[in-house]
């Protein structure tokens, strides 16, 4: 390859990039409002009496690991556009998909922000977490894609499924294992499939128009 052709290429990659920050850094900011909002749901559920009120209850709030993959699952998405897209783009999309996590962690790190999330416990859990994340999205679109026709007719991908799977352990973070019953599971899931839906509709988008 020349020297301008390798150049060139450069550029345009980075071109891609600029474009692709946007729209990541909306799905994060989308998946801390979600998510907090499932946990303002919750609490009111059990003051509703809709969910059995746990033994000791206190309000819960969002933990700080649990925000943090939370923002991490929703920044995962974008970068896919790129190996969904232009499979020849390996090492971009690794390279993306770290800028994204960046975009995750960034304000959650942030010690006078509640809750908090330090970049030594991040590191941590970021690499599987992320890898598991982008294979089952990349599997559900190269299937064409799970939409909320598919949730609402009970079609969905196993792939699809895998990641609303893991919302809900994103869920339990702060909810806590002993307290995320099955009964909580039914009236959070249709929700939360839904929510991955979207997810999914958003990133075919921008697969189809970069």
């Amino acid at each position: 390859m020349s020297f301008f052709k390798k150049f060139f290429r450069k550029k345009s990659d980075q071109d891609l990039i600029h474009e692709l920050i946007p729209p990541t850094e909306e799905m994060v900011s989308e998946g801390d409002r979600t998510y907090r909002g499932f946990i303002k749901n919750y609490n009111q559920y059990i003051e509703k009496g809709i969910l059995p009120k746990p033994n000791g209850y206190t309000p819960i709030k969002p933990s700080g690991k649990g925000l943090f993959k939370a923002r991490l699952f929703s920044s995962q998405f974008i970068p896919v556009v790129i190996i969904f897209k232009y499979e020849k783009y390996t090492e971009l999309f690794e390279q993306f998909s770290g800028i994204a996590s960046g975009v995750a962690i960034k304000d959650i790190m942030n010690p006078e922000n509640q809750p908090h999330f330090s970049r030594e416990e991040a590191i941590l859990i970021a690499d599987d977490y992320m890898i598991d994340v982008a294979k089952a999205i990349i599997v559900d679109l190269k299937q064409g894609g799970t939409t909320q026709i598919n949730v609402m007719e009970g079609t969905e991908s196993d792939a699809f499924n895998t990641l609303v799977n893991i919302f809900h352990d994103n869920l339990k973070e702060s909810i806590g294992v002993e307290n995320y019953t099955s009964e909580v599971i039914d009236n959070f899931d249709q929700a939360v499939k839904m929510n991955v839906a979207n997810s999914i509709s958003y990133t075919l988008k921008w697969a189809r128009s970069v």
